[in-house]
């Protein structure tokens, strides 16, 4: 099956897919295409509520897909970003333990593996450190801002007043 015809299929039809053979078939660039559509139509306001759950529930699982072998950093990076999201728009336990901010927050602990005041000594020098550490610093820093939202974890967004 080719990336092109998933990108322009339904939902359902991308459903099946991802949960039956796509994972042997389909490239990293494949994977990244499909978790950006995914998490594109999650985001999407004239779309109901179950569905852009649906989308986002798909995403997740892509990226469970897609970094099957990786590095567990990475793979919490790009969860904690499309979790986040669901936390704040769809509800705390809105979508099983995806939706769990204390979940969410032991996850991207967990795979921080340094003290908050550790990382952030490491980065005051971050220029003069190997592209390595660089990459997990700003991993670091992914996960950490997508739980924060400006101080607060995970909380639900509030209309503006009128």
């Amino acid at each position: 099956m080719r990336i092109e015809d998933l990108i322009y299929g339904s939902l359902e039809e991308l459903e099946i897919v991802v949960s039956g053979a796509l994972p042997r078939t389909l490239n990293v660039d494949g994977w990244e295409t499909l978790r950006e559509l995914c998490a594109g139509k999650m985001m999407r306001g004239d779309v109901p509520l179950d569905v852009r759950q649906r989308w986002a529930r798909l995403a997740l699982e892509i990226i469970d897909r897609q970094y099957v072998e990786a590095d567990e950093r990475k793979k919490v990076a790009e969860a904690a970003y499309i979790r986040a999201f669901m936390i704040r728009e769809f509800g705390a336990g809105s979508s099983g333990p995806a939706t769990d901010p204390a979940g969410l927050l032991r996850d991207v602990s967990d795979a921080i593996g340094v003290t908050i005041e550790e990382a952030r000594n490491e980065a005051e020098n971050w220029r003069s450190l190997e592209p390595a550490r660089m990459l997990r610093l700003r991993r670091i820093k992914n996960m950490l801002t997508d739980t924060q939202g400006h101080g607060r974890v995970c909380e639900p967004r509030r209309p503006s007043p009128p």
